[in-house]
């Protein structure tokens, strides 16, 4: 298995190139400070999926392995929604949806299309948003050989006696930017324990999966706030959001804060970043 896990990047590398919070907003006009941030182009990669579809620990498979070529140049989520994620008898009571999840695949029809399936900075590539599992390396490729355009500096502050979230990010322009620009701060879970079908196993219940990168909820809502400041290049806006409560099944140490920003008219992602919630 370790053997195919390496054939498998390497043949990836040759294939690919390679929950509303209120203000306040700080607008610094002064450039930022570079020597401070380390600027790395980095991608949003939604894996829309249910515990109840067969299909989808084959698609959980090829990001892992994306991930393990590309390391933190990717960002990844995983939206639990629609039937295939409905709660249902042991092992699949837990009911991993969200309402900023439901409400994603309610507009980009993820579901609808058929999981598992996964969106790559929401960008349209040949004319599709929604992309198959086996086409989310090409668009990774392409996107990061891309110029970066902006930066984050996130700043977690978790009371573990509240188990209350307070996060500070400050976005970084590298370009000038004319456009309205919004920002999303979701939280995501890690290495979740539970029920997990999976038509390569036999029997294809698997009471102890391991559910990677879910989706949990958004601190500022499901299409985030606008950005107010001065979004042209060396300047920098900080925005943050206070008392975020985490629920009390959440494990903090696996828990992380997951920052993007993106265009409000295409909805394309420009940047994306994410930080462990214990880690300011």
């Amino acid at each position: 298995m370790k053997t195919f896990s390496i054939l498998f990047s390497l043949a990836l590398i040759m294939l690919f190139g390679c929950d509303k919070v209120k203000p306040p907003y700080i607008s610094d006009n002064h450039p930022a400070d570079t020597n401070q941030i380390t600027f790395i182009k980095k991608v949003l990669v939604e894996d829309y999926t249910g515990h109840l579809c067969v299909n989808c620990p084959a698609a959980h498979d090829v990001l892992a392995q994306l991930i393990g070529v590309y390391g933190e140049q990717i960002v990844p989520i995983s939206l639990h929604v629609g039937v295939f994620a409905s709660p249902s008898s042991a092992p699949y009571e837990a009911d991993f949806r969200t309402t900023a999840g439901n409400a994603l695949n309610d507009f980009f029809g993820n579901d609808d299309a058929g999981l598992p399936n996964g969106m790559v900075n929401r960008r349209e590539f040949s004319g599709n948003r929604i992309l198959s599992s086996d086409q989310w390396g090409s668009a990774i490729s392409e996107l990061l050989q891309e110029d970066q355009t902006m930066s984050f500096n996130i700043k977690n502050n978790f009371n573990s006696a509240t188990n209350k979230l307070s996060t500070q990010v400050t976005v970084s322009f590298l370009k000038d930017f004319t456009q309205p620009l919004y920002l999303c701060v979701y939280l995501t879970e890690d290495s979740i324990v539970g029920g997990q079908k999976d038509n390569r196993e036999d029997p294809e219940d698997i009471p102890d999966y391991v559910h990677r990168h879910v989706m949990r909820g958004s601190l500022n809502g499901t299409w985030g706030e606008k950005i107010q400041g001065t979004t042209t290049m060396n300047n920098k806006v900080t925005m943050n959001y206070d008392n975020f409560k985490l629920d009390t099944s959440f494990i903090p140490t696996h828990c992380s804060v997951v920052v993007f920003a993106y265009d409000s008219a295409s909805y394309e992602i420009f940047q994306a970043d994410e930080k462990a919630i214990l880690d300011n």
